[in-house]
């Protein structure tokens, strides 16, 4: 079981990013950054230096596995430093467990969200084009269309919801 301190830590850090996310579409480095070093002192006390490295190694899990959507244009920085501050909480196998479901639950919401803006089609083209970007390793980040910014999903609650499930999986 997961020391109390790791709960706390995980809950307010996507409790505020989600909010941060759904009201100024965008997640602050003070909260990122913070929320991971936070993550790496809490191991430390409760596990000495080991626990430490663990923790640093789970942030930089985090930040290589959604960097690749964040350089072609399918996600902003501050999702990708979320993730790896969940890294930071979860360590290098959690925070892959977290950002698969994190992937799952973010194409679902996309779907709905396109669905309810009936903007399908540009949805569909734009997955495309992102999923060709990252097969050809382009880096130019211009992926996604003006539509798609304008009408895309707060990606903190995917991810928040990811790492709830790797958590209940966890106990």
């Amino acid at each position: 079981m997961m020391p109390l301190p790791l709960y706390v830590g995980i809950l307010a850090t996507a409790a505020l990013s989600c909010v941060w996310d759904l009201r100024e579409r965008r997640i602050p480095n003070v909260l990122t950054f913070s929320s991971a070093l936070a993550a790496i002192v809490v191991h430390a006390a409760q596990g000495g230096p080991w626990a430490a490295v663990i923790a640093i190694a789970g942030w930089l899990v985090g930040v290589l596995l959604f960097l690749p959507w964040f350089v072609t244009g399918g996600m902003g920085a501050g999702d990708v430093k979320l993730l790896a501050a969940f890294g930071a909480w979860l360590g290098p196998l959690g925070v892959l467990w977290a950002g698969m479901f994190a992937m799952v639950a973010g194409g679902a919401l996309a779907i709905l969200v396109a669905l309810r803006g009936r903007h399908v089609r540009q949805t569909l083209a734009d997955t495309w084009l992102l999923a060709m970007a990252l097969r050809v390793g382009a880096a130019d980040g211009h992926a996604k269309s003006a539509r798609a910014r304008a009408t895309g999903i707060a990606y903190a609650v995917p991810v928040s919801v990811g790492v709830a499930l790797t958590l209940w999986l966890r106990r």
